[in-house]
């Protein structure tokens, strides 16, 4: 694999997910949603979300369709929710009511902030079934170009994709604080 081929292959993991996970249309619906939180603990949540973040997208690319596999569902089955889920997603955000609540809640602990970095703010408000039906696709694209160069036994390709996630991670998580 040619080191074209290999930014090629991190510049489609990157730019096929940024638009999904839109790192900056979500940080103010992060920072409504952790407003409450010390600015010390929204810290410490954009680098928990971001490592669960990639950590999702790691094992979708990698492990999605074995996963699939397993359980007898096709890859287009998956795109096509994938693509359902994040149209109804869309559809939710534009049709929501603003309850009018302007008050603030009194500020929270980083532990209280902890207990809901995973669910819901990474996963599915920062990396959803959109994301893991992309990376899952790209995963079972990626997994019919195995060819020479493997670093460490696993093929460049999915090295490039990796990182692709990774800078997109580390992306979302500057944009959110």
């Amino acid at each position: 694999m040619s080191i074209l081929n290999f930014v090629k292959v991190l510049l489609i993991a990157f730019t096929t997910l940024f638009p999904v996970v839109n790192p900056i249309g979500c940080a103010p619906i992060f920072l409504s949603l952790t407003q409450r939180y010390p600015q010390s603990a929204q810290q410490i949540l954009a680098r928990k979300i971001a490592g669960y973040s990639f950590g999702i997208l790691s094992v979708s690319l990698v492990f999605g369709t074995t996963i699939l596999g397993f359980f007898g569902i096709s890859l287009v089955v998956i795109q096509i929710a994938g693509g359902l889920v994040l149209a109804a997603t869309g559809w939710n955000l534009l049709n929501q009511k603003d309850d009018g609540s302007g008050g603030r809640e009194e500020p929270a602990t980083v532990e209280d902030a902890l207990e809901h970095a995973f669910f819901p703010l990474t996963l599915p408000i920062t990396v959803g079934p959109g994301c893991i039906a992309i990376a899952v696709t790209l995963g079972a694209h990626l997994r019919h170009e195995v060819g020479p160069g493997l670093i460490h036994g696993i093929p460049r390709h999915f090295i490039a994709a990796l990182l692709g996630m990774f800078l997109l991670c580390v992306f979302s998580r500057r944009g959110q604080h």
